[in-house]
């Protein structure tokens, strides 16, 4: 089968990005934070405080379960966007998306539906018209009331016929903290992280089908393992309790 090329994936992204804005809260405003309840209505969400950078998320399936990791560790802008990404993700393997997985980049698509969904066209348009001040005024304000990325704020109102040079759209986070600082606006808590840990409605989703025999001991430690490590050697524990006594009982 022959892969859809980089314009029809973002093609595609776009068509589904705008029918799911359509189905929640329009294109008028700025989803921010709320991407994260959107989210939690769809899958169970796992928040992980992991010290990697690279690493800022994923989509799970299992127990015909869907879960949603997110790092609490990359700061919020980061967060929400990254969010947004993993919800094409969810989408797709809960067939909402009926595209065969070989036949487009799914990496590709994820990020451009994340812009679309996060950073609705003519939002950004009318506001990037609308704003007073210089280019990184505008950059910096939309990026505040978005609260997304400064680098996916320059890739989106280029994307949408505005000229961004390449020297702002590969500026690093530090760099626009500087850029802010210089235009006299005042540091924003978007721009910093807030880790914690929270998997509880997924722990007693697999405690409840430990109970109700569905799954085996061995099998909820495993699951749990990356995600609930005290709990999983709660059911280790156990395992071995029950095998010590079967042997005792021999």
């Amino acid at each position: 089968m022959t892969t859809i090329n980089k314009k029809q994936a973002e093609k595609i992204s776009r068509i589904y990005a705008n029918d799911f804005l359509k189905n929640y809260f329009g294109k008028e405003v700025f989803l921010g934070s709320e991407i994260e309840k959107v989210i939690a209505k769809k899958a169970f969400v796992i928040y992980q405080n992991v010290p990697d950078f690279s690493y800022y998320g994923a989509s799970i399936h299992l127990l015909d379960k869907h879960l949603i990791a997110i790092n609490t560790a990359q700061p919020l802008r980061i967060r929400y966007y990254s969010a947004a990404h993993e919800l094409w993700h969810l989408q797709y393997e809960s067939d909402e998306i009926p595209i065969a997985y070989e036949k487009i980049d799914h990496e590709r698509a994820a990020d451009h539906f994340a812009a679309n969904v996060m950073l609705p066209d003519d939002l950004v348009t009318a506001l990037f018209r609308n704003l007073k001040g210089n280019l990184d005024n505008k950059i910096i304000e939309i990026a505040d009331l978005s609260s997304m990325p400064y680098v996916a704020v320059t890739r989106r109102l280029k994307e949408l016929g505005n000229s961004i040079s390449s020297s702002i759209i590969n500026r690093s986070d530090e760099e626009w903290k500087i850029v802010r600082k210089d235009l006299g606006f005042p540091p924003s808590y978007l721009d910093e992280s807030y880790p914690f840990e929270q998997f509880n409605s997924f722990s007693k989703e697999v405690e409840k089908q430990v109970s109700n025999h569905q799954i085996t001991l061995e099998m909820a430690a495993n699951l749990l393992k990356h995600i609930d490590p005290k709990q999983a050697e709660v059911y280790w524990l156990k395992r071995q309790q029950l095998m010590d006594d079967w042997v005792e009982d021999d």
